[in-house]
């Protein structure tokens, strides 16, 4: 009896893990998509934010140097 608990158990783990199973991982997402999606939005933002600031930076910079003169 002991025996046939031992392979029934055997079955059932095995079983749990057939590789037919829908797996995240083959699609390429994960538990956190969207928030390092929201992530990666809110670098390429910052980075825009960025760019912005460094050529209003450059036009003032550009415009004083010209009043100066």
């Amino acid at each position: 009896m002991r025996r046939v608990m031992i392979l029934l158990s055997a079955a059932l783990l095995l079983g749990a893990c057939s590789p037919d199973q829908n797996d995240q991982s083959k699609q390429g997402d994960h538990i956190w998509k969207s928030q390092t999606d929201t992530i990666d939005q809110a670098k390429s933002a910052r980075d825009q934010l960025n760019a912005a600031q460094a050529a209003q930076q450059r036009a003032t910079d550009a415009a004083r140097d010209g009043k100066e003169q």
